[in-house]
């Protein structure tokens, strides 16, 4: 756990590995309850992808508010269409959950909290190649799959911290393109093309770039021409179907021409430095070291 985008467990006594995943935006099922519960299972369903696992069932906690009120019962109807399209576009059954009600604080009803949690399976066993988060190499190729939508901030991170707001509606979610997207990521990896992969969720681009110089130690210097010209939503987007990847130069090539092969885009970010920086376009720059402090001491700054 915390060394790959979903937890990675040896069942005991089998040749056989698992990934387990659990996710839920509580800020996107306020917006749209039924995109909310699709946008729960696409990402923990990357989660998974991104560890070059194949996701395979689903369970779920379903929580809501009083379903009394019209507004919370119809919440609480949107989101399983929800769990239901997006599991019968990625062929996921759902084996069981359980749902809890009348959850409110001082009379008013909790956010649509639909949350599940996803099992996945390496074809090969233990012995499968796997992807962790953090950049391995030096010199590497850091390529980002998937496309970054700036208009993609309602209930983001972003919105939330920086402006105060939820927005609109959740970032946009077409589910043909996200099981492409996994099943790309699940190949590379599979291929041995891959030296890490990272979902983009939470805090989008800027924060996944981050997370993987924390958990390797390792910097990055992203291309000038990356994101030029584009305003801060382009870091902080919450865009889904994306992950952050890092590729060995002699296999770029072979990582662009299957992305093509299989119609996912796939754009260089720059690359993997041994000085432990995050180095924008432009030339700002962050230690990984002041990123984990950040990281590490969220909970504990709020006392001082």
């Amino acid at each position: 756990p915390g060394e790959a985008s979903a937890a990675l467990l040896r069942v005991p006594g089998e040749d056989v590995m698992v990934a387990i995943s659990i996710d839920c935006s509580s800020r996107y099922g306020y917006l749209d309850a039924r995109l909310g519960a699709q946008h729960a299972i696409a990402e923990c369903a990357r989660n998974i992808s991104c560890t070059g696992a194949l996701p395979i069932g689903v369970t779920n906690c379903l929580n809501f508010g009083d379903p009394t009120d019209p507004e919370v019962m119809w919440q609480f109807a949107r989101a399983v269409d929800g769990l239901s399209e997006a599991c019968e576009a990625l062929g996921l059954p759902i084996t069981g959950g359980n749902v809890s009600l009348y959850n409110a604080s001082d009379g008013v009803s909790i956010y649509p909290t639909p949350t599940v949690a996803m099992v996945g399976v390496f074809e090969d066993g233990v012995s499968a190649r796997r992807c962790g988060v953090g950049f391995v190499c030096a010199g590497d190729v850091v390529m980002v799959v998937g496309e970054t939508h700036t208009q993609d901030v309602g209930g983001s991170e972003y919105a939330s911290w920086c402006h105060g707001e939820l927005g609109a509606s959740p970032p946009r979610l077409e589910l043909e393109v996200e099981a492409r997207m996994q099943a790309l990521v699940r190949e590379l990896i599979r291929g041995g093309l891959l030296g890490s992969a990272q979902d983009c969720a939470e805090g989008g681009l800027g924060v996944a770039l981050a997370e993987c110089c924390m958990a390797s130690g390792l910097g990055a210097l992203l291309d000038e021409g990356f994101g030029a010209n584009m305003s801060e939503l382009f870091w902080f987007s919450e865009s889904p179907s994306r992950a952050v990847v890092s590729v060995a130069p002699q296999d770029e090539a072979r990582v662009l021409a299957l992305a093509r092969e299989r119609g996912v885009p796939v754009q260089r970010a720059g690359r993997v430095t041994q000085r432990a920086h995050l180095v924008w376009p432009g030339g700002a720059a962050v230690s990984v070291r002041a990123l984990r402090m950040a990281h590490e001491r969220g909970l504990s700054a709020l006392d001082e």
